[in-house]
């Protein structure tokens, strides 16, 4: 198939969480526990299909289907249509959001009326369908009020059009209520939601608000603006901070485009291995000709194919701090190593072959701007000429020893792909999730795997860019025009991410955000927009074993009193030893992670213990290095979506002082 059929050209960047549209996500999600919400299903029947924004199955209501529309001006309207304006200025005119519903829930109920279990067994509607329905429009950008909406309620129905207004938990539940023509009686039992449930979504549980089986990941709502994202052609770039649904919206973008499309040829693939193992594969492995692979994995496979077999690479932190120790006799290096650290020489020594700059030349003569943004550090000729010496060492040792890096890998990639040499597989769309550990080479081997007139489609937060910091433009990639921005974080409460922003908020590290010229995008923390919760626990122990005691014990209490799965417990160091000493102590199950591991994942409950030790390895005196640790903790603590526990041994940590004002305290003896 030719790609063009689904590619468009649109300019400008747009910025997604208009009020209206979250009022009527937050007011869906507010409903009674015991309500089960579908989102965007097809019904499908007798030849006939419908996909409503929403469907509410309850005990107590039967079931409601609401569409939702964003219109902002009606010029007219009769008994089933409108005239609208676009933002654009274009006029065109749409079926009402309350016929869409009313065909959606007839169909539904036909479908219904087909099981037995869901009829009356006797009296006079005996053979009828036993579960009330109804339907509504939502028009979450018009009030109640205006002369727009009571002319639609005048021809739509007074109950059936709910304004800005009505999303308000109480008064929402009071329009249902009045669109009730009668209720079940007695209520809906486990048995008939059920029933009803596998009509309109067999593959989901009954209540897609709860957990779903351990080894998958927690079924989301699908909120108006997601689907606005995932249907529009033109986007390609989605940003947003942590927690607020990029993912999701790749996930619907591929489902979204293997339904148009069923022979399309798909590649989606991430750098970070746990968000592949536990998001990405299972979430997508039913769909045909859908390839989830890791970008590591994607790289040896197409070495393989050439006959080129490398060793498990080496890190090159670890061989740099090697030669530097060897090399007594080289002051240079020790002074190097002395001024910025060997994480801070490994980085360079690794962006150096990600921009293709491995000639003297071409190293120590361009200007290199510094490092973490415009206030970073700057290297001058004299220690790039130092440092490039010390590179030229590496490069020799890994020879010696026959051995590769990390960042050989894509570079021998990139070298097959300059001679011309192609993967044998092309796909006519390719995904990028967590773009932002993405550097410019790695962009260019995806592309390579792309058809000619093939569709990239990337997610990124640069706000966790714990890797790499380069922008699209340096990625050899113009995304101005094609690009959305997501502010709302739905993952966490309120508590935890307004904790962990405070960390960030002025971070230069994180204010890569400023390439699309958008110098003003800040999460939209509106309390009537988020979760609210407890806010994180800090805690000091006078040991370690104290402190492994009491996660070990608090995990304990979530599983057996609070009914959490292990699967989304989380605790997260970088630390292996200590990693793997939580893990001897805890459940089966339990999440023990590496921490720069863990962009797209989320967790109910996170603990990250041992703070001390991970806020002492850089240069306390190096602000870009402080940004660094603060950006790291924003990553981590994001991770968390109901409770977030961090506990330190001796002094107080500055990572956690900064965040003072956000926590509570707690001191054990």
């Amino acid at each position: 198939m030719n790609s063009k059929e689904y590619s468009e050209q649109d300019n400008g960047s747009t910025v997604y969480g208009e009020p209206g549209e979250e009022w009527t996500y937050q007011v869906i999600r507010s409903l009674p526990e015991e309500c089960t919400v579908y989102a965007q299903c097809e019904i499908c029947w007798q030849n006939k299909a419908r996909t409503p924004d929403y469907i509410i199955v309850s005990p107590e209501w039967g079931i409601i289907i609401l569409e939702v529309k964003d219109w902002k001006e009606i010029l007219e309207a009769d008994g089933t249509t409108a005239l609208i304006r676009l933002s654009d200025r274009r006029e065109i005119r749409l079926k009402s959001p309350v016929e869409q519903a009313k065909e959606a829930a007839f169909l539904l109920a036909d479908k219904l009326s087909a099981d037995r279990r869901l009829l009356h067994d006797a009296g006079k509607y005996k053979g009828l369908l036993r579960v009330p329905y109804a339907f509504a429009g939502v028009l979450p950008n018009l009030s109640s009020f205006s002369e727009a909406v009571k002319t639609l309620k005048t021809l739509w129905g007074e109950s059936r059009v709910f304004g800005y207004d009505d999303l308000e938990t109480e008064k929402f539940i009071h329009k249902i209520e009045n669109i009730l023509l009668f209720r079940p009686r007695p209520r809906l039992c486990s048995e008939e939601m059920e029933i009803i449930g596998s009509h309109i979504a067999p593959s989901l549980p009954v209540n897609p608000k709860k957990a779903a089986e351990p080894d998958n990941i927690q079924i989301k709502l699908i909120t108006f603006l997601h689907k606005k994202i995932f249907e529009s052609p033109h986007i390609r770039l989605v940003r947003g901070f942590a927690g607020t649904g990029k993912t999701d919206i790749l996930l619907m973008r591929v489902n979204y485009l293997k339904k148009l499309y069923p022979d399309m040829e798909v590649l989606v693939t991430t750098f970070n291995n746990p968000l592949y193992e536990h998001r990405l594969k299972p979430e997508l492995r039913a769909l045909d000709s859908v390839d989830v692979i890791t970008f590591y994995r994607l790289c040896f496979d197409f070495l393989r194919k050439q006959g080129d077999r490398p060793m498990n690479p080496v890190v090159t932190q670890g061989l740099i701090a090697n030669i530097i120790r060897s090399s007594e006799k080289n002051s240079s290096f020790r002074s190097l190593a002395e001024k910025f650290g060997t994480l801070f020489i490994a980085e360079e020594i690794i962006w150096i072959k990600e921009t293709v700059r491995a000639e003297r030349e071409k190293y120590v003569d361009k200007v290199r701007t510094g490092r973490g943004g415009p206030d970073g550090r700057k290297l001058d000729k004299e220690t790039k000429e130092v440092l490039f010496d010390l590179f030229e060492v590496y490069q020799q040792k890994l020879k010696r020893l026959k051995a590769c890096d990390w960042a050989d890998i894509p570079n021998n990639v990139w070298k097959y792909l300059q001679k011309g040499i192609r993967p044998e597989r092309l796909y006519d769309a390719v995904f990028i999730d967590e773009a932002q550990h993405f550097a410019p080479i790695w962009v260019g081997i995806v592309k390579a795997f792309l058809k000619p007139e093939g569709m990239l489609f990337v997610c990124d937060d640069p706000s966790q860019s714990l890797y790499r910091q380069y922008s699209w433009r340096q990625k050899g990639i113009d995304m101005r025009g094609h690009t959305c921005w997501l502010k709302i974080p739905y993952r966490n409460t309120l508590q935890i991410f307004e904790a962990a922003y405070t960390l960030i908020k002025d971070n230069p590290a994180a204010q890569t955000l400023r390439e699309c010229g958008e110098r003003n995008i800040q999460p939209n923390l509106d309390a009537r927009f988020m979760r609210t919760g407890d806010r994180p626990e800090v805690h000091c122990f006078p040991s370690p074993e104290v402190e492994y005691e009491f996660v070990a014990e608090k995990i304990e209490f979530f599983i057996r009193d609070k009914n959490v799965s292990p699967y989304d417990i989380a605790v997260l160091h970088e630390d292996k030893d200590i990693l793997r000493k939580y893990a001897s102590l805890i459940p089966e199950g339990v999440r023990v992670f590496d921490i720069r591991r863990q962009t797209g994942l989320e967790y109910q409950v996170v603990f990250i213990p041992q703070v001390q030790t991970l806020d002492n390895k850089q240069n306390e005196s190096d602000p870009n290095e402080r940004d660094k640790i603060k950006l790291k903790f924003y990553t981590t603590m994001t991770r968390a979506r109901e409770k977030l526990f961090m506990s330190y041994q001796g002094k107080c940590p500055k990572v956690l002082e900064e965040l003072r004002a956000y926590v509570d305290w707690i001191g054990h003896t």
